[in-house]
């Protein structure tokens, strides 16, 4: 015979986990490819590789706009300032800009070291 006040507590418990583990699972989760999850997860100081070029990732910062969310890496190329930008939502999603303007890259142009 089940004594339901002993277990009640241990009920509880299980349903609020459940009721977690639901919430969870319906969640509005991001889905990228690996490719792009690799670009998104970039830590400074980190080297990559853009085109033909090593550089630094020095700072990383993340943004939102009414066009998506973004990711901006800071970078450093002999001691000049550069930028990588990361839009997963975008055609366009890989850019480059340094002192001789703003580039379009292919996300392949770019190569992580750690």
């Amino acid at each position: 015979m089940l004594r339901t006040n002993r277990n009640r507590p241990a009920c509880q418990m299980l349903l609020a986990v459940t009721g977690l583990i639901k919430d969870w699972w319906r969640a509005d989760c991001i889905r990228v490819s690996p490719r792009d999850g690799q670009l998104l997860r970039i830590q400074a100081p980190c080297i990559i590789r853009v085109g033909d070029q090593i550089v630094e990732v020095v700072r990383r910062s993340v943004g939102q706009t009414t066009g998506g969310s973004y990711v901006v890496y800071g970078c450093e190329r002999d001691g000049e300032a550069c930028e990588l930008w990361v839009r997963p939502d975008l055609s366009n999603r890989v850019r480059w800009i340094d002192g001789d303007g703003e580039h379009q890259l292919n996300e392949t142009d770019v190569v992580v070291y750690g």
